[in-house]
């Protein structure tokens, strides 16, 4: 699994994409993945892109909702993965 999106910002992982909206508006999202390890890191990027692609199927997301429902699954992920 190869994650482009990944990367450490003062030992804590981040997840960043630039995206494009259907109606052609541009914007980066860059989250804080709540998390130091990397294994973990490595499995919610890779979660966080797959939804990022299922949303950009839906033409009425606007760049607020994609930040609002990232940081939501963000923090259900981490949940998961402490149990």
């Amino acid at each position: 699994m190869v994650c482009t999106n990944l990367y450490r910002r003062h030992g804590m992982y981040w997840w960043r994409r630039r995206l494009r909206l259907p109606n052609g508006q541009r914007f980066t999202v860059a989250l804080s993945l709540g998390t130091r390890d990397p294994k973990v890191a490595r499995f919610v990027s890779h979660c966080v892109s797959v939804e990022v692609d299922d949303m950009l199927q839906v033409e009425e997301c606007t760049q607020q909702d994609f930040r609002e429902t990232l940081r939501t699954f963000i923090m259900v992920l981490l949940i998961s993965t402490e149990n």
